[in-house]
C-alpha cells in the first residue's frame, strides 16, 4: 500500500507543468519603488507582465491593452528560474544574470545586475481584490 502511495505522490508531482511553483501575482517589497507582477504561462513560456509600477518618476499601470513584461522566457534550472531573454537586452550576454528563487511558498528572491552591480530584492506573492 505504501509503495502505491508513493508512487501515486511521485507521478502527481513529476506531471506539474513547468514552473506551477510560481505562477501568481506578485508585489515588491522595496522602499524605492512600488510594483506588482504577474507570472503566467503564456504561449508555452513562463512570463512576468508588469500590472503595476511606480517609482516616483514613472508611472504604469496595466490597462488591459498594451502589456509590458521584465521577463519572456523563465527557465528553471534546478531550483532556480532564469530569464531566456530579458526585456531590458537582447544580448545572450545576460542570460543567466537575472534568477527568481522560491524561498518560500509565497516569496520569491530575485537576483539581477545593474551596470555590473548585483541588485536582489524580495516579492511576496499576493491575491487581486
Amino acid at each position: 500500500m505504501r509503495v502505491i502511495l508513493s508512487l501515486i505522490a511521485f507521478i502527481s508531482t513529476a506531471c506539474t507543468p513547468l514552473g506551477n511553483e510560481i505562477v501568481g501575482d506578485w508585489k515588491v517589497d522595496s522602499d524605492f519603488y512600488n510594483a506588482n507582477y504577474r507570472i503566467a504561462s503564456e504561449e508555452g513560456k513562463l512570463t512576468t507582465k508588469v500590472l503595476y509600477y511606480n517609482d516616483g518618476t514613472t508611472r504604469y499601470q496595466y490597462d488591459g491593452t498594451q502589456s509590458k513584461y521584465i521577463f519572456h522566457d523563465l527557465q528553471e534550472e534546478g531550483d532556480v528560474y532564469t530569464d531566456g531573454s530579458t526585456g531590458a537586452t537582447t544580448s545572450n550576454k545576460n542570460k543567466q544574470n537575472t534568477k527568481l528563487e522560491l524561498i518560500h511558498p509565497d516569496t520569491l528572491l530575485i537576483s539581477s545586475y545593474i551596470l555590473q552591480q548585483q541588485v536582489t530584492e524580495k516579492w511576496i506573492r499576493y491575491e487581486i481584490e
